[in-house]
């Protein structure tokens, strides 16, 4: 079983390759340009360093977010060519669950530290941020919350004390975390976005139950559709 990884919800262009539960290469990067423009190039770079091709590609984990709204219609669209194009099923993975997964490898100490969550905040603009909330339990990371698309404020009502703070939404909300909630723990930028490892992880664990969809009916995660100007029935 051969996976394919990709994310192109956030500045930083994802991707994975793996074959079974075999984790074999992948990186996140910030290429500083479109996601558009270095997507495909980026996929037959590691392709080629592996010596395969698209036809030797079991599943394509897409990152469907919630992130940016453009980045999303471009990873989708690459996804839906190749389903099309190749037959490669499509193994949908929320890019927030990702995420969180990035507190298993920064240096937090859960147990000892009684952290009760892990929350993620995305900037959504309009002074909100996609977010959800998360458990550390028996070595895992546990979404315990659904997705939302909340104020700072809101967001506090959910989680009162010892939480790990992980996304892109503290480099403009990072001040108001530290006065709407007590004891936050905030992990550095390098944790910020989703890694190329645990979207692969993740995508592996959903392929392996079952969960694949195809081009007409892979959805991304739009929790503010009148942003981006998309009803609902109209999603990608």
């Amino acid at each position: 079983m051969m996976l394919l990884g990709m994310d192109t919800t956030t500045p930083n262009l994802v991707l994975g390759l793996q074959r079974g539960p075999l984790f074999l290469d992948g990186f996140s990067t910030n290429f500083n340009i479109s996601h558009s423009k270095n997507l495909l190039l980026e996929i037959n770079k590691i392709l080629k360093h592996h010596k395969l091709k698209i036809k030797d590609i079991d599943a394509l984990c897409v990152g469907v977010g919630p992130g940016s709204f453009t980045g999303l219609r471009v990873g989708l669209a690459t996804a839906k060519a190749f389903n099309i194009c190749a037959g490669v099923k499509l193994v949908p993975v929320p890019s927030i669950d990702v995420i969180a997964q990035n507190a298993l490898i920064a240096n937090v100490n859960f147990l000892a530290e009684k952290i009760k969550y892990i929350c993620v905040i995305i900037d959504a603009k309009k002074e909100k941020v996609y977010s959800s909330i998360y458990i550390y339990k028996n070595g895992e990371i546990v979404r315990k919350s659904k997705y939302m698309l909340v104020s700072v404020e809101e967001l506090s009502k959910y989680i009162d004390d010892k939480a790990v703070i992980i996304g892109d939404g503290l480099k403009i909300y990072g001040q108001k975390i530290f006065t709407k909630i007590r004891n936050p723990i905030i992990l550095e930028e390098s944790f910020w976005y989703p890694q190329a490892l645990f979207l692969m992880k993740m995508g592996f664990k959903y392929f392996s139950k079952g969960i694949k969809t195809n081009s007409l009916n892979i959805r991304p995660l739009y929790l503010h559709p009148d942003e981006c100007n998309v009803r609902k029935k109209n999603k990608l």
